[in-house]
This record gives C-alpha cells, structure tokens and sequence, in this order.
C-alpha cells in the first residue's frame, strides 16, 4: 500500500484496511467506495497480493 499512499496521497488507515482485506476484489472495494480512483485501486491492490 505504500504506492496508494505514497503516490496518491491515499490515507493511511484507509490503505491498512484495505491492506487487510481477504481478497483482491474486498481490497479494491474499501478503496474505490472511498472513491479512489478505480486504477489506483487495481493497481494497489494487485501490488498487495503478488
């Protein structure tokens, strides 16, 4: 998640959540209904699960 963070300013705890979700899709749907931008979400949460 540092690249949510880091590049796009994303909060912190809003990038732990979705750091601790279960699944790739649950990890882009706790950034994206925090209307982060759909390729940022992707792009983070694939990060997080490689």
């Amino acid at each position: 998640m540092d690249y949510a963070v880091g590049e796009y300013a994303i909060e912190p705890w809003l990038a732990h959540d979705a750091c601790d979700a279960a699944t790739f899709e649950e990890c882009y749907w706790v950034l994206h209904r925090a209307y982060v931008p759909a390729e940022v979400a992707v792009t983070a949460c694939r990060l997080s699960f490689d």
